[in-house]
């Protein structure tokens, strides 16, 4: 054998090492996060202030209302308005500004379940987005 054909085996063989190594690979997780909840989107984004209310339906009893204010003394939104942890199948999307209220049914709201660090590793989050038109 030559020195050129002895090297080649040696890298081969080191090669075959390494591969057989890679059979049970651990997992790592790493740390991105992600936020569950409801995202708002408006068609257009209102000028001045204005809120964002959600009333999801309720079988019955006390109905909770989850409610956003955006511009003047609160911070602005744009034209985006999430609801952290807001976990609901349907509700009335209502929103509020200087030129007067909308207010549209949703009937599903379909949400997405995401894994940033992969499906082995936490965090899960659900979201979905709801696109409403803002009062003209």
């Amino acid at each position: 054998m030559t020195l050129v054909t002895l090297r080649r085996a040696f890298a081969l063989l080191a090669l075959a090492g390494t591969v057989s190594a890679c059979d049970a690979p651990t997992q790592y997780c790493t740390l991105i996060g992600c936020r569950s909840g409801l995202q708002v989107r408006l068609t257009t984004a209102p000028a001045g202030a204005f809120s964002v209310e959600i009333l999801p339906y309720s079988s019955g009893g006390q109905q909770l209302t989850y409610r956003i204010d955006c511009g003047g003394s609160a911070p602005p939104c744009g034209s985006q308005v999430f609801f952290p942890d807001l976990i609901i199948e349907r509700a009335q999307i209502r929103v509020v500004t200087t030129r007067g209220t909308v207010t549209h049914s949703v009937d599903e709201v379909k949400y997405e379940t995401s894994y940033p660090n992969g499906r082995q590793c936490a965090p899960a989050c659900q979201s979905a987005t709801v696109t409403v038109s803002t009062p003209e």
